[in-house]
Formats: C-alpha cells, structure tokens, sequence
C-alpha cells in the first residue's frame, strides 16, 4: 500500500543540548548524476570509527524490497559495511547529499553475494523528514489508500489495458481517499496533476511532495 509507518526509512532525530564544534552542511540530491564521485563516512562493522571509503552514485530512484517507503533511494559502489548506517554520503564539496542506509546481500534466486551495491535516503526525502520530527516529534505522510503496480507492455496486454504506462491498481483501501473519489480495482493511473508516471517511484515522489489533506488530479 502506499501509505507509510510513522517513521519511513528508520530516521531519528536527535537533540544535542551542548554546543557543537561543528556542524555538516546539506546538499541537494536532486541534481545528482550516475558517475558522480561520492564519499561515505561511518562506524565501519562499529569498531572502525570516522571510516571513509569512495565510489559513485550508481543510480537514482532505487527502490529497496518492493516497499513504497523505500522508492527514492541512491545507489552506490562505495563501500558500506555494517556500521555505516546513518552515516553520511557526501559530495566532494563535502555536503550530505544521503544517508546510509542498507546493503545488498545474497541474491535468493542466483545465491550470487552481491559487492559494491549501497544505498543510501536521498537528502531531499531525509530532510522534510527529519525537519517534521525536530518540529512535531512526529511524521505525517499523505496516502491515496491503494496498492499499485508498474504497468509493463506484458501486463497491459495481459490485462488488456488501453494504457501502455502507468500504474495498475490491485487493491483499494475500503474508505480511503482512493475509495471516497472512486478508484477501482484494475483502474489505471498515468499522471498525477499532469506529471506523467513514467516508472515505479512516479506517484511515490508526487506524493511525498504533498500534504494531508492536499487535493490532487488523478488521470
């Protein structure tokens, strides 16, 4: 479903009652490119502190285990190892641009053990989090109330659907927004406010963008 826990992506923050030597800047991960250099900083296996190791950003909009609350997430090939988590990733100019956050395993299909696969909550969804937990202690994320899947050229003619993009709808909360402006089962949604949804973070990021209670234009 697309809605969200109270705290997505395992993000705290915390309050520091003394006065600080210094403080990291933010960045922006909406103008991130594949290629570009990246380092990550951490607690490497919890024993090797302030440990630095470097790669790339291997690609954007990752999402990890199928779940809508993990669907904004960076990919890279610099090391991260049990005890980066929470670490920052930064950009050569040494702003955060991510948070880390997990790391690929065994594949359960192929038993391959996968290297070099890191990611990382993009700054740009870290932030308002973060900014709504020092304010409210709490997070609050607008939900259409659905379960939805990627539409593919299989799928459409599977379903014999006249869409060729978009999302699929399988389920649909039993009085939620979806169900109050009537969505239905097998409805298929190819643009929130005109933005045509092009892959499967589209509506994901459309709404993250929004608050409770906002009003959007499904097409």
């Amino acid at each position: 479903e697309d809605h969200h826990p109270e705290s997505p992506h395992g993000l705290a923050v915390l309050k520091v009652d003394e006065k600080v030597p210094a403080v990291a800047e933010f960045g922006s991960s909406s103008d991130l490119q594949p290629g570009q250099m990246v380092l990550a900083i951490g607690s490497a296996l919890g024993d090797f502190r302030n440990t630095v190791t470097s790669g790339v950003i291997s690609a954007l909009h990752r999402t990890l285990g199928g779940s809508s609350e993990m669907d904004d997430m960076l990919q890279t090939d610099a090391a991260i190892n049990h005890g980066n988590s929470g670490g920052p990733l930064v950009n050569l100019s040494g702003q955060v641009i991510g948070v880390n956050t997990a790391i690929a395993g065994t594949d359960p299909g192929s038993g391959d053990v996968a290297q070099g696969i890191g990611f990382a909550i993009s700054i740009n969804a870290a932030r308002p989090v973060a900014d709504q937990l020092a304010t409210t202690g709490r997070v609050v994320h607008p939900f259409l109330g659905i379960a939805y899947g990627l539409v593919t050229p299989a799928l459409a003619a599977q379903l014999d659907l006249p869409a060729k993009q978009g999302v699929v709808i399988s389920q649909v909360v039993p009085g939620a927004p979806a169900a109050q402006a009537g969505i239905q089962q097998k409805d298929v949604i190819t643009a929130v406010d005109g933005q045509p949804i092009v892959d499967e973070t589209t509506l994901g990021r459309a709404l993250s963008r929004r608050t409770p209670g906002e009003r959007v234009q499904l097409t």
